[in-house]
This record gives C-alpha cells, structure tokens and sequence, in this order.
C-alpha cells in the first residue's frame, strides 16, 4: 500500500462544471476604481444511494449585480452557477458527516474554480482582471446567514 491510499479521503470530488453564466459589459462606466461587490449563495442536493451518498452543490456568485439601477460604476455585471459532485462511500462516512462535508468543504472546494473563471471572463472582455482574494468561505456565508 502506498502513502497516497493511505491518506485518501472518503469525501470524493467527482468533478464540476459551469452551469450558468451571463456577462455584460458596462459601456458607460468611467474610471478605472470600483469596489468589489459580490454575493455568493449555495444550494444542496442530495441522493442516498444503497452504498453510497451523493451530492450536488450548487455555488452561485453575482458580481457588480444590477449596476444599471444601482448608479455605482461597476465595469461589469457577471452572474455564474457552478455544480460541484461529491459522494462517498455509506461504509466510510455516515449521512450526516457527509452533509456537513458537502456543506463546508463542498463549497470551500468549488471558490478556486469560480476565482479563476471570474479573472478568466474579466480578462477576455479586455478588462483589467478581477483576482477575487482567498477568504474563509465558511465565515463569509455565516456572516451573510446572520445578517
């Protein structure tokens, strides 16, 4: 047995994939300073299987939302879904650890991905790239529950 089987996770990321996305540019804005406004929402769908759990986790992100009304100078709207795909193993890990793996890790997993589509999308409409910074998912989504 080697050290990668040894230290192998029961919680297994299947894969993600852009579900939805929608960009527009801001033809009027003016200036180059703005400040980064984004809200993130999640969503969990489960599916017990006779071996195993299953989940989707879906990670959704508005950036710069409804500039237009808002009067603020955003260079950009940019609204995305991702879906992530997790399962684990019934004999590894009970239901309820795998929920709360889905819905702290499960989320956690997916920000890099939706970093890098965000700077990708915002460098290939010839605008400075958005680098969106590393931040504690978790906290940032209990913060939001609580408000």
């Amino acid at each position: 047995m080697n050290i990668l089987s040894k230290c192998a996770s029961s919680f297994i990321f299947l894969g993600f994939r852009a579900k939805e996305m929608y960009f527009k540019v801001n033809e009027h804005r003016v200036g180059t300073e703005f400040d980064l406004d984004f809200d993130l929402e999640t969503n969990f769908d489960y599916e017990d299987l006779v071996d195993k759990s299953k989940c989707t986790v879906s990670l959704s992100a508005s950036f710069f939302k409804d500039y237009e009304t808002s009067g603020k100078n955003y260079p950009f709207e940019f609204k995305i879904i991702l879906e992530g795909y997790f399962c684990a193993s019934k004999s590894e890990m009970n239901v309820q650890q795998f929920h709360s793996l889905s819905e702290k890790n499960g989320v956690a997993m997916l920000f890099p991905y939706l970093r890098s589509i965000i700077c990708d999308a915002s460098k290939m409409a010839n605008i400075p790239p958005i680098l969106l910074p590393s931040m504690n998912i978790l906290k940032f989504l209990e913060r939001k529950k609580t408000k």
